[in-house]
């Protein structure tokens, strides 16, 4: 990887700031089955894994800063689960989500520490 001052990657290809504080763009092609979103990353930007159809299942660290998430950032994918530590986390929906004819969010936004008891692999 070349040394660059704004930006960086992780090892599948995530392009973030150079702190990696703000998830710029998942790579469209990638099939990463979950994706973690490091503890690090306190904003997503808009569309950042737009048309990712590919990606079903994405995870929120734990982490001590609320996160936010720009807008559009799961449309067009096929996100059948969001995961989110319930500690120290404010998870809102600035976010669009895919919804019913009824307007009931499909995409589930579920609470579940016990699975960030798991080793962590980044």
């Amino acid at each position: 990887m070349l040394n660059n001052k704004n930006y960086s990657s992780d090892s599948v290809g995530v392009l973030y700031n150079n702190d990696k504080t703000v998830l710029i763009q998942y790579p469209i092609a990638k099939n990463i089955e979950p994706y973690s979103i490091p503890s690090s990353v306190i904003k997503i930007s808009d569309y950042a894994f737009y048309g990712c159809r590919s990606l079903e299942y994405v995870i929120f660290k734990p982490s001590e800063t609320t996160c936010k998430i720009g807008k559009g950032v799961f449309s067009n994918t096929n996100i059948k689960a969001i995961y989110v530590p319930n500690d120290n986390y404010d998870i809102s929906y600035p976010f669009e989500i895919k919804k019913d004819e009824n307007g009931n969010a499909i995409i589930p936004i579920i609470c579940v520490p016990s699975i960030f008891d798991q080793e962590e692999t980044e």
